[in-house]
């Protein structure tokens, strides 16, 4: 005896059961199901022929455009901010030297009355020619001191200190291509099904005699030279590749 159609408020009989839904179904809510599925198929078809179109455009040489490009952006950020820092410090020692230039003169102007008074006291032992050691010595070691104020004054009354960039301020890796050496992808056509690629994966419906009814769906790939070429039973043209999944 005929079971009912399990669709909810569905009165009629069953005519197949569903692999999409795993309910017995009469023949319109079979023939609406079969629709769901080719309608669910044709926009897979389109985005697989996309995506082929892009893997058999793709050239290895083409992985570098992106990381030259973002090497590119970071040395052109680092030239915009060493020009920013350097007029900042510019302004900076200006503004410093500024701040700073009455105590600069006090500076000068006690180390110019040293060298004064060095100046008499030599102009003296010259005149009176009675140098000893200890004085020469003593007017030696002011002179230094005097210079060693200058040479203070010139380097440290303002300075400036930097710092290189660290050669590891940019690395380069290559995870992807470690992950993808890993990888060990093959593919078996014999088990379509049990990989989800058969019809019944996608809910085609089987009649009560277990006969499989609807669309069919075949995609091959070539990973090599060839790319991949889908085919849609819908617009089936033997002689050439699909541009889209639109049922004519």
């Amino acid at each position: 005896m005929s079971s009912q159609c399990q669709i909810e408020s569905c009165t009629r009989r069953a005519a197949a059961h569903c692999y999409c839904c795993k309910k017995g179904v009469c023949a319109k809510h079979f023939a609406e199901h079969d629709q769901h599925i080719k309608d669910t198929v044709h926009p897979l078809v389109d985005k697989m022929n996309i995506l082929a179109e892009k893997l058999a455009k793709i050239e290895v040489t083409h992985l570098s455009e992106q990381p030259l490009q973002d090497l590119e952006r970071w040395k052109n950020d680092c030239y915009a901010l060493i020009e920013d820092v350097y007029s900042r410090k510019q302004v900076e020692i200006a503004l410093t030297i500024q701040t700073n230039a009455e105590l600069f003169e006090e500076y000068k102007s006690k180390q110019e009355k040293k060298l004064e008074q060095i100046r008499a006291e030599v102009e003296q032992l010259i005149q009176e020619e009675d140098a000893t050691f200890s004085e020469t010595e003593k007017i030696k070691a002011g002179l230094e001191q005097i210079e060693t104020h200058l040479n203070e004054l010139q380097t440290q009354f303002v300075s400036v200190k930097t710092r290189l960039p660290d050669k590891q301020l940019v690395t380069v890796t290559a995870d992807l291509a470690l992950k993808l050496s890993q990888l060990n992808i093959s593919y078996n056509n014999g088990n379509n099904q049990e990989k989800g690629f058969g019809c019944a994966a996608f809910g085609t419906c089987a009649t009560p005699g277990g006969q499989l009814a609807g669309p069919a769906f075949a995609a091959s790939t070539g990973l090599g030279s060839s790319p991949m070429i889908v085919t849609n039973p819908f617009v089936y043209d033997p002689s050439k590749s699909i541009a889209s999944g639109t049922p004519k």
